[in-house]
């Protein structure tokens, strides 16, 4: 059995433009607690989770920024609540926007994140929360849902 990338894709009214600057908004959709940039190609940031950003932790570079493409790279990741904490390290987080008739088409790929990880479950619930309710309200009506 193949073990698929985790992938959502979801609609907006939002023009290309204001769906790249908004995505690289982290603490505006993703995570509360966020240290670093993440706009340009090599700009590097953290996300950190729990009420006082105290468990998960994830270190992502910006590789690549397009006009219709955003490449995130996992540098580092703590997920102490599986066996291997570090299993979305090395992972690449994809972002397509592609611009529609009124407004763009958003796809988010996580390379590397399957049914093969012990988190898959958990993180596919929890990418689909932020990427199709959190992004898509701060993009809709300037106010995301970020965890």
């Amino acid at each position: 059995m193949e073990n698929k990338d985790y992938h959502t894709s979801f609609i907006s009214s939002a023009s290309s433009a204001e769906v790249f600057e908004k995505i690289g908004n982290i603490s505006g959709w993703w995570a509360k607690h966020f240290e670093g940039k993440s706009h340009n190609p090599g700009d590097v940031f953290t996300v950190h989770f729990g009420e006082n950003g105290e468990k998960d932790m994830f270190k992502i570079q910006v590789v690549a920024v397009t006009p219709e493409r955003i490449v995130w790279k996992v540098l580092e990741s703590k997920q102490e609540w599986v066996k291997n904490i570090s299993e979305w390290t090395g992972t690449e987080i994809v972002w397509d926007v592609i611009a529609e008739n009124e407004g763009a088409r958003i796809t988010l790929t996580h390379k590397g994140l399957n049914a093969g990880l012990e988190c898959y479950q958990i993180c596919t619930g929890a990418w689909n929360y932020l990427a199709t309710e959190s992004l898509f309200n701060l993009l809709q009506e300037n106010v995301g849902k970020p965890a």
